[in-house]
This record gives structure tokens, C-alpha cells and sequence, in this order.
């Protein structure tokens, strides 16, 4: 007999992908899925094709929420509808590649202590199709509580599956809105490590700021995240500098958002804070770079590649 899996689908004006992640979902060759999804209010057509959907398929539970709740308090009431022994998070944007529910429940029974597993993600630009970037292409990783808290996350969060006893009730929080998926791994990962398992088996789409491009509206989260973990696992070996490193690099990331803007000044600060907290090369560099004019594009590049070595 197979073990269930509900697949968590938060959704809102998503008219032109939801079809595809549906198709995605449902054409999954594993026999014994529940695919709960929650219109969170859709101003365009999202809910009339969920109602299409669900009709002709038994397995889509439908919340059909009568006001917009946000996509915290749209989560936890969609969580409390899942009843599998594997939870996926997704999103109506998202895609699965075949046979990925199969091929990680495999790895999961076979990891018995294993509280939640990841894959590999395509990154694609929605409107040239054309692929952007693979995260985790080489090897096979592991992350510790510790580990996810200083990379602050894994990434391609659409990848994870969790073992839903590992999950809490309380996973989600009305004022963490946008970096859920990184308190969800820190939370599941307190119990053991998150490892990778081979394979390239979800899509993720970049469209408009789904990517995290309007990082100054919620930078205050991570933050909060911080905060709530510190005092959750106060005494833990090891956490707070896991939780300097992760500030360190939040700074970091702000100070060349500066940068972009032509803002040497507050990005130096920035960059200083960064250091007292973590003094890595990469900091040191970057913060010789806010003296000096550069240019924009330079900077992008540069970012990237700090980034991969930050990484490492």
C-alpha cells in the first residue's frame, strides 16, 4: 500500500500557470496523492478553473476562501486539510517534472530519520522559457538546522517534501508572510538533518517579483525569523553563529541593493555591520567597493559570484 502525500497549493491570481501546475500535479504517476488548494480570494479567472479542476478530480481539495486571508493565514488553513504522511509545499506557478512524488517518497522510506528531503530546480524565465539557473547541480547536500539558519534556506523550497508529524500546528505566522518556506526548514530540520536526494524534478518559474526582487518590503522578516529562532533554541551549540553568519549575510544583500542605487554611504554601513558579524574576504572586498564608483551591471555580475562563494 502507498503511503499518502498532500501537496500544498496556495493560490492567487495565477490564471496563467495554474493550469500547468495542476497538469503537473495530477499527471504525477504516484497512485495515492491529495491536492489541496486554497483561492485566496483570485481577482482574475484562478477560481473558475479550480472549480473545473476539482470537478473532475476527486483527488484536488478545494478551499474556496470568502475573503483574502494572506498567504500565511491561506497556508495554515490549507495544512490543517492535509492528512498525508508527506507533505509538499507548492505554489500555482510552480511545475513538476514526472515521477518526482514517487522517486521522493522512495527516498523518504528509505531515510526513515530523514525529516524532510530536497531536489534540484530548474529556474526558467516565464516568458523566454529560456533556463536561467539549476540549484544544487553538483553532488548530493545535507543541511543541519544550523546550516539552513546561516544560508538562510535551502533553495528551491518547492522541492521539499516533510514528514507531516514532523510539521508543526503552528508552523505558520500571521506576521511572517513572505519567508515562510525558511522558518518551515528551520522548524522540520530541528529534528534532524534535510538531505538531498539525485535528481532535477521541479520547475521553478521567475516571473515579475515572485523572485524575491521587492526584498526591501519584508526584509524585516528575516529578521523576526532570527529573533523567533534564538529564543526557541537558546543554549543550542553552534546557534547563535549560525544566526550572526545569516544576519551578516542579510546585510550584505542590502548593502549592494545600495550599491545599485548609487547609495555608497548607507551601503557601507551596511557592509560594516556585515563584517562585525561575519569577517569573511567577501565582506572585506565588497566593502572596499562602496569607495569607488561602479557600475550597476558590474556590480550584478560581481553580487553573483560573491554569492556562489559565499555558499561554498
Amino acid at each position: 500500500m502507498s503511503h499518502k502525500v498532500s501537496i500544498l497549493v496556495p493560490v492567487y491570481n495565477a490564471e496563467g500557470f495554474i493550469e500547468e501546475c495542476l497538469d503537473s500535479i495530477l499527471s504525477q504517476d504516484y497512485p495515492n496523492i491529495q491536492v489541496v488548494v486554497g483561492d485566496d480570494c483570485s481577482k482574475d479567472s484562478t477560481r473558475s478553473i479550480l472549480l473545473k479542476y476539482a470537478e473532475r478530480d476527486s483527488r484536488i481539495v478545494l478551499i474556496l476562501n470568502e475573503r483574502n486571508l494572506g498567504i500565511t493565514n491561506n497556508c495554515d488553513n490549507l495544512l490543517a486539510k492535509c492528512d498525508g504522511k508527506y507533505l509538499c509545499l507548492f505554489a500555482g506557478d510552480d511545475v513538476m517534472l514526472p515521477g518526482k512524488i514517487s522517486a521522493q517518497v522512495s527516498f523518504m522510506e528509505q531515510n526513515p530519520s530523514v525529516p524532510m528531503s530536497f531536489h534540484s530546480v530548474e529556474i526558467f524565465d516565464s516568458n523566454s522559457r529560456v533556463v536561467l539557473d539549476v540549484t544544487y547541480p553538483n553532488g548530493i547536500h545535507s543541511f543541519s538546522m544550523l546550516d539552513v539558519i546561516s544560508n538562510v534556506g535551502i533553495a528551491g523550497a518547492m522541492s521539499v517534501m516533510a514528514r507531516l508529524d514532523k510539521v508543526p500546528s503552528d508552523i505558520y505566522k500571521s506576521d511572517i508572510r513572505y519567508v515562510t518556506d525558511w522558518l518551515f526548514q528551520i522548524m522540520l530540520c530541528s529534528s534532524g538533518d534535510a538531505k538531498q536526494m539525485p535528481g532535477l524534478y521541479c520547475r521553478y518559474r521567475k516571473y515579475g517579483e515572485n523572485n524575491g526582487k521587492n526584498l526591501l518590503a519584508y526584509e524585516h522578516e528575516f529578521n523576526r525569523v532570527l529573533d523567533l529562532v534564538s529564543d526557541k533554541f537558546a543554549g543550542r551549540d553552534g546557534l547563535s553563529n549560525a544566526v550572526n553568519i545569516a544576519r551578516g549575510r542579510l546585510l550584505a544583500g542590502a548593502a549592494f541593493r545600495l550599491l545599485m542605487k548609487n547609495n555608497r554611504k548607507l551601503a557601507r554601513d551596511q557592509m560594516a555591520q556585515a563584517i562585525r558579524l561575519d569577517t569573511r574576504f567577501v565582506y572585506l572586498a565588497s566593502y572596499a567597493l562602496t569607495f569607488i564608483p561602479v557600475n550597476p551591471s558590474f556590480l550584478l555580475q560581481l553580487k553573483k559570484s560573491l554569492k556562489a562563494l559565499v555558499d561554498k
